[in-house]
């Protein structure tokens, strides 16, 4: 019984990772998009950055992360440095 809910565990661990991995493929454009364009969006900005915090549990997104969090402090610094510590509190593995 022990090895069966192990091996469910496992499965959903492996689930959780597919899915971080695809939807890093859409947010990464949108991330470029949102710097390249120089969006001052506080809304689309912070919604992406809540979700790559929501999937670098997974090891993914965290370089994304940055770079949109640094982009954000050139015109918004306290919300980006809010930003930066959620990702050292809860987040970064460094």
């Amino acid at each position: 019984m022990a090895d069966e809910w192990y091996n469910h565990i496992l499965e959903l661990v492996a689930q959780g990772r597919d899915l971080a991995t695809y939807s890093l493929k859409l947010i990464e454009p949108a991330v470029e998009d949102i710097i390249k364009n120089k969006s001052e969006s506080i809304e689309d900005i912070e919604r992406t950055l809540d979700y790559l915090l929501e999937i670098i549990p997974f090891g993914f997104g965290e370089k994304e992360f940055k770079k949109l969090n640094n982009y954000y402090k050139t015109f918004m610094p306290d919300n980006a440095k809010v930003y930066n510590k959620f990702l050292k509190e809860d987040y970064s593995n460094k």
